[in-house]
């Protein structure tokens, strides 16, 4: 589970809550909000794998898709390294060498960066 859609932490509406969450409010201007469209994977992130457009309620916060998820404290490495990896790739080594499509996971050695 990727938590960084769900940092920093938005103003909660709480006139509208299911089970312990509430949407983000869009009129507090002090706080962090986030966009309304989200794609979401549910189960992996790979080529080909069921994907899902969240457009459901409540408006920008779709509690049918990864708003649904809880996160524990105790799993926030496994959390970093789900939103390193997109699609089988390891992002920061792709950045790392160049974003080359034919070396996803960025040969350092080959490249000469180590």
């Amino acid at each position: 589970m990727d938590i960084v859609p769900h940092i920093p932490a938005c103003a909660k509406n709480h006139s509208v809550e299911q089970d312990d969450s509430s949407p983000c409010n869009p009129d507090n201007k002090k706080k962090s909000y986030h966009h309304g469209v989200e794609i979401w994977y549910p189960n992996t992130m790979n080529p080909g794998d069921q994907y899902i457009e969240c457009l459901g309620q409540p408006t920008d916060e779709d509690f049918s898709c990864s708003d649904k998820n809880t996160f524990s404290l105790n799993s926030y490495q496994s959390y970093i390294a789900d939103h390193r990896h997109y699609f089988e790739v390891e992002v920061p080594s792709f950045g790392e060498t160049g974003c080359n499509p034919n070396d996803p996971e960025g040969d350092y050695v080959e490249h000469g960066i180590f």
